[in-house]
């Protein structure tokens, strides 16, 4: 039992760390081809191997998508993938790994938290109050950088795209009340792609694709295998064996990873006002969780 949880542990700390590197992969691919392309790259092969996976470990639930999921997937997966990946990748085209790092992953709890008081009415006391007051301090340090903050366009990129994921995140639960979480996001990444593909097409994305160097092709191999597909099914056996509000803690690192990685593979440097931004927004989470992670 004690191995086990080690074990579960050991996996929930790699995929924090996957998924810090989701962000350096990111750059690294975008400054190789457009961004719009990039996202489609990646869901298109993470599509495939979600439903090869799928169809080898649950095929029943394959055979039971019907004509009549597809309005709730045709919606999610234009907010949550579309949507989200295409200003996620076109804001790491304008900003730093670290940047896009300190804005996102720190705010997307708290954001999801607001979307769920607005959009299922969830109460909204004290605790959540105070905890997007820290979010949001925490952004206007990061922003700022310890001057006069100011709003960049990489910025409101960044942000939209975390309100497209909150939306996502409190609808996103109906899905998963229809199917497993392995099925619905094997779909959700099917009807992602099939919706980037118009965006992609902007970019001239066969004549990018074909000189694409081997780089490219390793952090997209990255992205797919480590920070999606691995990530996936290790993050739901975490869930599953010690909570979402345990398992939920290792999301913490995730900023943390991102810009130790951006600092040793991308040279790029975090200021202390940058950091301790970071620090105010996990705090924020932490404090909106009631103390608890997830």
């Amino acid at each position: 039992m004690i191995r086990e949880a080690t074990a579960t542990y050991l996996r929930l700390s790699l995929v924090s760390l996957f998924w810090g590197g989701i962000f350096v992969s990111g750059k690294l691919a975008v400054s190789e081809v457009g961004p719009f392309t990039v996202a489609e790259v990646r869901f298109l092969l993470s599509a495939l191997a979600l439903l090869i996976l799928l169809a080898h470990r649950r095929p029943e639930e394959l055979r039971a998508f019907h004509p009549r999921h597809v309005p709730l997937f045709l919606g999610l997966g234009l907010v949550g993938i579309t949507a989200y990946n295409a200003l996620f990748y076109f804001g790491l085209k304008l900003t730093s790994a670290s940047q896009a790092a300190l804005m996102m992953p720190t705010n997307l709890p708290v954001a999801t938290a607001l979307m769920a008081s607005l959009i299922l009415k969830e109460p909204f006391d004290w605790r959540k109050g105070l905890g997007m007051g820290l979010s949001l301090a925490g952004v206007v340090l990061v922003v700022g950088q310890g001057g006069v903050p100011r709003l960049r366009p990489s910025d409101l990129v960044l942000l939209t795209g975390v309100l497209c994921f909150a939306v996502f995140s409190v609808y996103g639960k109906v899905a998963t009340q229809v199917f497993s979480p392995l099925a619905a996001n094997a779909f959700l990444s099917a009807f992602g792609a099939v919706f980037l593909l118009p965006l992609a097409l902007t970019e001239s994305p066969w004549a990018s694709l074909e000189h694409a160097p081997l780089g490219f092709w390793l952090n997209i191999g990255y992205t797919v295998v480590f920070g999606t597909v691995l990530s996936y099914v290790w993050w739901y056996e975490g869930i599953q064996r010690i909570g979402a509000s345990r398992a939920g803690v290792f999301t913490y690192l995730v900023p943390v990873w991102a810009m130790l990685l951006s600092f040793m593979i991308l040279g790029e440097r975090v200021s202390l006002p940058q950091l301790a931004g970071g620090l105010m927004a996990a705090s924020g989470i932490w404090v909106v969780n009631g103390g608890r992670g997830g």
